[in-house]
């Protein structure tokens, strides 16, 4: 049965009833695009069907609906163009981002959002952290870029203003001579030189406990740490969880080497002779435990 626009209603020889429609290509490949649904009936096939349109009507993707809610669009750009690119925390972090803007503007409709909308969304987000803030701003500038992208906006108000910062809390941090009084009086060689490799180099947590025996290395006759990669939890999740092509390892209980989220981030840090020494000592524990783990930072 023919229903308008490109579309059909058929039995497959199974049984199963299936309708299907054409709707406008994609405006940003020009690719066709078809709606499908199925059912046991040819009247759930069409009503499954008249379902997936509507939404598609809401969500502004088709040339005579109105332009979308904020939350239906943020929840397309989000399913359809985000998440198979981000990493399993990413994904947690625009999935919480997503629900903040929508509490705050959700109900806009994107080609009316201006300079008073982005004033208020700056607004409720001085309630945040910095990183929280920035966060939920960059994940609200990069949809509405989308939208632009796809026609549905003409401008990215998002652009047109001044980032949001967030509320700035006094970070506490230990003055050299305090940090080198933890190193000195740590008893345990390994936390030691885990210490002495955060003060010392710069390193962060993730980069310092996914840390590899094959990452220590010799240049020039000095010895080295080359890092291409960092310890990530992600509790309950499996390979399909990770971006298609991210050579990450399955380390067990929720814990993944990764790659660094920058290019920037792979980098080789040169150890000095305290350094040196403080990993000669762990190593030779290492030796002297039997440890054959592939990671350098280890529970005995």
């Amino acid at each position: 049965m023919a229903m308008g626009g490109g579309g059909s209603t058929y039995r497959s020889a199974d049984g199963i009833w299936h309708a299907a429609i054409d709707i406008e290509p994609d405006r940003a490949t020009g690719r066709r695009r078809r709606l499908t649904a199925q059912g046991k009936t040819k009247a759930v096939a069409n009503a499954r069907l008249r379902m997936k349109l509507d939404a598609y009507v809401r969500k502004g993707f088709t040339p005579n609906s109105p332009s979308p809610r904020l939350m239906d669009w943020l929840e397309t750009w989000y399913h359809e163009r985000a998440e198979a690119n981000l990493r399993p925390n990413s994904r947690r972090s625009y999935e919480n981002a997503i629900v903040r803007l929508n509490r705050i503007a959700g109900a806009r409709r994107i080609n009316s959002l201006g300079h008073k909308d982005m004033a208020a969304i700056q607004d409720g987000l001085k309630c945040y952290s910095p990183k929280t803030a920035t966060i939920t701003w960059s994940v609200l500038k990069n949809a509405l870029e989308a939208a632009r992208d796809e026609n549905l906006i003409r401008r990215n108000p998002a652009k047109m203003v001044r980032p949001v910062s967030g509320r700035r809390r006094p970070m506490k941090v230990l003055s050299p001579a305090q940090a080198a009084e933890l190193i000195r009086n740590e008893p345990d060689p390994m936390w030691r030189l885990n210490w002495l490799l955060a003060f010392a180099t710069g390193l962060r947590q993730g980069e310092r406990l996914g840390l590899t025996m094959d990452e220590l290395t010799t240049l020039n006759g000095r010895r080295a740490l080359v890092i291409d990669h960092q310890l990530q939890r992600v509790p309950d999740s499996g390979r399909a969880d990770w971006p298609l092509g991210e050579d990450v390892t399955d380390l067990g209980n929720g814990f993944w080497l990764c790659p660094p989220k920058t290019d920037s981030g792979e980098r080789i840090v040169v150890l000095d002779d305290v350094m040196c020494g403080a990993l000669d000592e762990w190593l030779a524990i290492r030796k002297q435990k039997g440890v054959d783990s592939p990671m350098l930072f280890v529970t005995l």
